[in-house]
């Protein structure tokens, strides 16, 4: 698990990041700790202070026992970042869409 202990134990700059994304390896950190860390290391958003007017628990571990796998359940995902409350707002949307590819078209991914 050496990518969870690269973000765990790394020495970054607070407020010194955009945005943060982690495909598929977010089962493998705490995830409370990591959701706090990640917060500390983003840096203010003016678009966000400007618009959050606009915009304006249930807490089950993230093993899958819901048959929901880990990356698609919204739920608790959304519980993880209210519960470890250094997010001001957390919203969810779903928006379904299918994306139909030749066979050309997904060689070319």
């Amino acid at each position: 698990m050496w990518w969870s202990l690269a973000l765990e134990e790394a020495a970054l700059e607070e407020g010194a990041f955009d945005l943060g994304i982690c495909a598929a390896a977010f089962h493998w950190l705490d995830e409370d700790a990591t959701l706090q860390k990640v917060a500390r290391l983003l840096r203010p958003d003016p678009f966000h202070d400007a618009t959050s007017d606009l915009l304006s628990g249930f807490d089950i571990p993230p093993d899958g026992e819901r048959g929901i796998p880990f990356g698609l359940d919204a739920e608790v995902r959304s519980t993880a970042l209210k519960r470890c409350g250094a997010f001001d707002v957390v919203e969810q949307r779903i928006v379904p869409w299918q994306m139909v590819l030749t066979v050309d078209q997904t060689v070319a991914l």
